[in-house]
């Protein structure tokens, strides 16, 4: 009996542990163990793509679990069966990636284009130039070197930023920037405040980025995309350095390298558009406004490809097409041969008047005067400032130069040798009425009329050497300004008619100098190891365009005369190197620099706009062409 007892406790026994082995079987099937080594923990960093900080905050999700980056950027997360991350974060674009498990990773988040605009604004503000162009579009980085632009940013960057704002960010389906169609294109609205000379300013403006790499991009404002210098094969040296025109004087002296201060300019302001006058299809317009935007099509919805400049004569191709109530115009640039649409309420009909040779030419008031001996020696022509309508004033077998424009656009004044030696004359605007000024053994050369017309400054001989006198505009009452043993040379006016800048080599070199006609004092204005030449005031009056050899080359600079010390600040970058530049002018609107480059092998008129940047031919021709004269 006991041995029954216990062989069916035994029995029972086995049932029991039977079934807790079937319970406990049943049990690891719905919950598995979880043995330590079965969780992977992903760790890493979070950063943003351009700058490369830590973005704080982070939000990363990886099935049901959830992580926030710290303040590093760092981040640990379990990965349950790899699951992929979803990592948000406030001004960032959503990135989603499946993370390894055995290697911490490292995820760079794409701002946003506002962000992105944001980020590369404050680097302007602190001068982190050479960085930010990291953040231009590839594009646009083709165009120019990181040491262009930084030296432009320095340049044209430099004011004080008394308030920023930049609005939300409009993508979008597509946009075409330098000729390319991108898919992700945002227009950013940004306004600023910025303080200039203690004056206060409000500006606001378009800025537009492309997704290129998975990062935006910025495509630089039409105000900020230089035009690249040619890279050309030297054809021949160039020639002596300054000397006058009919007689000989000393060369300038070897140049060294001095380095120099940047420069504070003036912001370029945006003025409103005058009423519509349309314009005929094949013909010219006048842009009235500044930085005029070149779009890729019609309507401000396009992205803009260049700015205009105000002053620069545009060729209409076709009758424009409206767009919210606004005519848009498809336009051709005169010069870089650029072609988009523009806003027609910002273009002028150019008004075209017949010249005695039949040769269309643009009203005066927009013209450049030029030397040329395309027509065998040299002679006095004039032509549209987008270089078109070539004509001959003087048409004479004598030699005919220096030209200079009188206020009123009426008449010219040059040097010519037709008496027999370098006198002054004057004649109208189309070559007419013809009258001898000066006249005497010694030569007159360099006429620059005075802002009301009344006086004309030249250089004379007539005591042995070069010297500044100042005469009547009908050739009387001349008075002797310099005496000195040096060279003096190339007056140009102050818009107040108080002083004149001219150039002498009294301290051994070639500097710039100030005359006060009121105190009948003079003062140095540059103090280089090397040779400064060939002033020219600008419309403002606080600048004076020149040419200099302190970087080695003869190249174009700007005087900030008025600020304290003067700071100078260098336009011109010539290829080849030993290229001479030279007779530097101003447009009326001080927007605009003409002067004279032999990098294309002979003399020819080239124009630059007085931020460095949008550098053209306009002559193109074999002959020599020199010494432009701007309309002042």
């Amino acid at each position: 009996m006991r041995r029954q007892v216990w062989s069916l406790g035994l029995v029972l026994l086995l049932v029991a542990l039977s079934g807790c082995a079937v319970l406990q079987k049943a049990r690891d099937l719905l919950q598995p163990p979880t043995p330590a080594a079965a969780v992977a923990v992903t760790q890493g960093q979070v950063r943003d793509a351009i700058t490369k900080l830590p973005v704080a905050g982070a939000r990363l999700q990886a099935g049901t679990v959830t992580a926030l980056s710290d303040i590093e950027g760092a981040f640990s997360i379990p990965s349950l069966g790899g699951d992929m991350i979803l990592i948000t974060a406030p001004g960032y674009e959503a990135l989603q990636l499946w993370p390894r498990t055995d290697l911490p990773t490292l995820i760079d988040l794409v701002p946003d284009a506002t962000t992105t605009f944001q980020i590369i604004y404050d680097y302007e503000k602190r001068h982190e130039f050479a960085r930010q162009y990291d953040l231009l579009h590839p594009d646009v980085q083709m165009l120019f070197g990181c040491g262009d632009f930084v030296r432009h940013m320095e340049q044209n960057r430099s004011y004080d930023i008394v308030d920023f704002s930049v609005g939300a960010a409009d993508i979008l389906a597509s946009g075409a920037v330098l000729g390319k169609v991108y898919v992700d294109v945002a227009q950013v609205p940004v306004r600023a405040t910025v303080r200039v000379d203690g004056q206060i300013t409000q500006r606001a403006w378009s800025a537009y980025a492309a997704k290129a790499g998975g990062v935006w991009r910025w495509f630089r404002g039409p105000l900020t995309w230089p035009t690249p210098t040619p890279t050309q094969t030297p054809t021949a040296t160039a020639p002596a350095l300054p000397t006058p025109t009919f007689t000989g004087t000393p060369p300038l002296p070897t140049a060294t390298l001095v380095p120099l201060p940047t420069y504070t300019p003036y912001p370029t302001l945006f003025v409103s558009p005058t009423p519509y006058e349309p314009v005929l299809p094949g013909s010219q317009a006048v842009v009235i406004a500044d930085a005029v935007g070149l779009h890729t099509g019609p309507g401000e919805q396009y992205a803009v490809a260049w700015g205009i400049p105000r002053g620069m004569v545009v060729l209409v191709l076709e009758w424009p097409r409206w767009v919210e109530g606004l005519p848009w115009y498809q336009v051709r640039v005169l010069g870089p041969e650029l072609e988009g649409w523009c806003n027609g309420a910002y273009l002028a009909p150019l008004v075209i008047t017949p010249t005695p040779t039949g040769q269309p030419l643009a009203p005066a008031a927009l013209r450049l005067a030029f030397t040329s001996e395309r027509d065998g020696n040299r002679e006095v022509y004039v032509m549209n400032p987008d270089g078109t309508g070539v004509h001959n004033l003087t048409q004479s077998s004598a030699q005919d130069s220096d030209p200079s424009w009188a206020p009123m656009h009426d008449r010219l004044a040059f040097v010519s040798d037709r008496m027999g030696n370098a006198d002054i004359f004057v004649m109208n605007v189309d070559g007419s009425g013809l009258r001898q000024i000066t006249s005497g053994i010694s030569d007159e050369i360099h006429p620059a009329w005075s802002p009301d017309g009344a006086l004309i400054a030249y250089v004379s001989n007539e005591d042995g050497d070069w010297e500044i006198f100042v005469m009547s505009a009908s050739g009387t009452g001349a008075v002797q300004l310099t005496a000195n043993d040096a060279w003096d040379s190339y007056p140009s006016w102050s818009q107040d008619g108080r002083k004149l800048a001219f150039t002498s080599d009294r301290d051994g070199n070639y500097e710039l100098y100030l005359y006060d006609l009121e105190t009948r004092t003079e003062t140095r204005l540059t103090d280089s190891a090397t040779s400064d030449a060939f002033p020219a005031w600008s419309p403002s009056g606080n600048e004076i365009a020149f040419i200099s050899a302190r970087d080695g080359p003869l190249e174009l600079y700007l005087l900030n005369w008025v600020a304290i010390p003067h700071t100078v600040t260098r336009l011109t970058y010539t290829v080849p190197a030993d290229a001479a530049n030279r007779y530097p002018t101003w447009s009326a609107d001080g927007y605009w620099l003409a002067f004279t480059s032999w990098r294309d092998g002979n003399a020819e008129i080239y124009v630059i706009r007085r931020d460095g940047w949008g550098l053209w031919n306009l002559t193109r021709h074999p002959a020599n062409d020199k010494a432009p004269a701007w309309v002042d």
